[in-house]
Formats: C-alpha cells, sequence, structure tokens
C-alpha cells in the first residue's frame, strides 16, 4: 500500500528481493509481450487481402494464449484477479454496450465480426480491450520503455525497407521474406503503413528524452529512418528532385505518400523542437509553466488547423482537396 488512499498492485518486495524463479518468468513474459508486438507489422499469410487480414489473426491468437495463460494462472492459484481502474471499467462497459447491439441490431453498423479493411468488429474490439487489461497484468514497469522503444525500432525497419523499395532508391522488391515493391509494404496500403510509422515515431520521440547510450542512439536512427522514408517525405526532396522554387509555390510538396500521418509527423517534430528548446532556454522554475503554455498555443494551433479543414471553402480544405 502506497497510502491509505491508493493502492498499487505490486509484489510486496522488490524485484531484486523476489525469488529468482519469479524474477526470470516475469522477464520471460516481457521479453515474449515486446517481441510480440515488435514482429506485429511483419507478420503476414497468404489470405484474403492477408496483409490486412493477418494482423487481426495474429492480435486476436496472441491475445486468446495469453488469456489461456491467465485463466491457468487464476485456477492454479499463481495469480489474483486484481481489479483495474476506470479506463478498464470503461472499457467493459462500452464492449458489453457493443455486445448488445449487436445482439439487437440496435446499432446495425456494428457486429460480431470486422469486415476486412476496418476493425469494428465487437469480437476484435473484445479482444483489444482484453489486451489492455492483460498488459497491466503482465507488463511490468521497466518494460513498457522496452515496449515503446521496439515498436519504434520495429517502425524505424519498415521506414529502411520503404527506403529500399521502388518508391524510394530502387534497390530491390522483396527483402527476405518482405515484399517492398508496394507503397503499403506488409501492411497492406500507404495509410495503414504511414499510421504505424507515425505511431512508432511518437514512441521513439518520447522515449528519446529518457533513453542513454546505445538505446538513445538506436532511437535516433529509427526516427531519422522513419522522417526519411518515402510515406512521411516527398523523396524527390531527398535526391534533388524538386526545386526550392517549386515547394515555396506548393508546400504540399513536402509531404510524402501517407499525406495525413506526414502532416502528422512534421507537426510532432516541430512540437518536439519547441519542448527542447523551452528547456535549454527557460529557467528551471519556470520550466513546467512554459512547458504547459507551449503545449496549449501547440493544441490551439493543431485545433485550429483541424477546423480550418472542416470549414467549406477555407484554403486548408482547398489545399487538402488539391
Amino acid at each position: 500500500h502506497e497510502s491509505s488512499e491508493r493502492v498499487r498492485f505490486e509484489p510486496a518486495l522488490p524485484m531484486s528481493k523476489l525469488p529468482s524463479s519469479h524474477n526470470m518468468d516475469a522477464r520471460g513474459r516481457d521479453i515474449a509481450i515486446i517481441a510480440f508486438f515488435a514482429l506485429l507489422p511483419f507478420f503476414s499469410m497468404a489470405l484474403v487481402y492477408g496483409d490486412v487480414t493477418s494482423k487481426y489473426l495474429y492480435l486476436i491468437l496472441g491475445v486468446d494464449a495469453l488469456l489461456a495463460y491467465f485463466a491457468y494462472e487464476l485456477i492454479t492459484g499463481k495469480r489474483a484477479l486484481a481489479p483495474g481502474g476506470m479506463l478498464h471499467a470503461a472499457l467493459g462497459l462500452t464492449i458489453l454496450a457493443l455486445i448488445l447491439s449487436a445482439a439487437t441490431g440496435v446499432f446495425l453498423d456494428r457486429s460480431l465480426w470486422s469486415d476486412i479493411f476496418w476493425m469494428s468488429g465487437v469480437v476484435f474490439l473484445a479482444h483489444m480491450a482484453a489486451l489492455a487489461y492483460l498488459l497491466g497484468q503482465y507488463v511490468s514497469e521497466r518494460a513498457w520503455p522496452l515496449l515503446r522503444t521496439a515498436v519504434a525500432l520495429s517502425a524505424g525497419a519498415l521506414g529502411l525497407l520503404s527506403l529500399i523499395g521502388p518508391y524510394g532508391f530502387q534497390l530491390a522488391e522483396q527483402v527476405l521474406f518482405i515484399p517492398v515493391r508496394t507503397s503499403g509494404l506488409s501492411l497492406g496500403n500507404e495509410t495503414y503503413l504511414g499510421a504505424y510509422l507515425l505511431i512508432g515515431l511518437l514512441f521513439g520521440i518520447g522515449e528519446l528524452f529518457a533513453a542513454r547510450g546505445t538505446r538513445r542512439i538506436a532511437l535516433i536512427v529509427s526516427s531519422a529512418l522513419i522522417l526519411c522514408s518515402p510515406l512521411i517525405i516527398n523523396f524527390s526532396l531527398l535526391t534533388g528532385g524538386v526545386s526550392l522554387t517549386r515547394l515555396l509555390d506548393a508546400p504540399e510538396l513536402f509531404l510524402g505518400l501517407a499525406r495525413s500521418s506526414s502532416v502528422a509527423a512534421f507537426a510532432l517534430i516541430a512540437f518536439a523542437a519547441g519542448y527542447l528548446v523551452l528547456r535549454r532556454l527557460v529557467k528551471a522554475k519556470d520550466a513546467a509553466r512554459a512547458v504547459l503554455g507551449w503545449f496549449a498555443l501547440f493544441l490551439a494551433l493543431v485545433g485550429g488547423g483541424i477546423a480550418l479543414l472542416l470549414a467549406p471553402g477555407s484554403f486548408v480544405q482547398e489545399a487538402y482537396i488539391k
């Protein structure tokens, strides 16, 4: 018990003082979960729209295996059923509402099973809610940074593959078992790949502020590969195919193939750059207030951009349509 008001569901003893078998089990689970997420974007099978549907299968079977292990530990008394937080309760109520909607036909757009492209099925969403709970039970506190780093590095690997393919340096159409001949690589299309690269960049930049040594260098390289990917930046800019004059006349030429993810990625870089400048220039006693002000200003700018995007006839909407 950390205090009378707040309870932390952690071992009573520090990890270093627990039995070695406990430490080994926990370390093995951390490694397995980290590897599971790191390999996710590279998994594909010869199915209908296999680059997409195989990811659903991979996630569902992985969660089912973890659920079976969790049930085994509950039955054998190796683990107690710990209550979740408010987020878990909200997820549970949401899934219950979706199940009732699917069963009664109240929400006709929702069914138990996903269609091929959208993760809309209640079965899949229920598995993702279960995964959120299980990760809280099994991933140790020190493993979370490693998990985020693994996702960032796998996104960096995809950025490198996109540079090797025909939309980059045109060096190959396949690397090992991964086809690189299409813009979406192993994720099906450029929208999905761009979104994954964006998540990897977000995790990578977030971990950069705390990482040291080899992990920091790996995250810098990974973030650079993501930003140089043809999905994030117009590859012609890197090879001199677009002049500065053309770029000034048409700023959208700066964007990569996954345009929404490209805009979001450079907005993220702008936010991180502003944060770093404030950390270096503002005194420690004023740092929190300055960072909060920068965050509020950044949100206002993003919100204003979204509002203009949705406003009929605005220059932002016209540029987006163009």
